[in-house]
């Protein structure tokens, strides 16, 4: 989506991080490559 954060519809609520859906997710995912 455009939003910044990412909504929870697409990206989840934000994690236990509090750094917002979309920025936890690409963290995930640069990790796991």
């Amino acid at each position: 989506c455009e939003c910044a954060e990412g909504c929870p519809s697409c990206v989840g609520p934000a994690g236990e991080g509090g750094l917002g859906g979309k920025r936890e997710t690409l963290a995930i995912l640069e990790a796991l490559s």
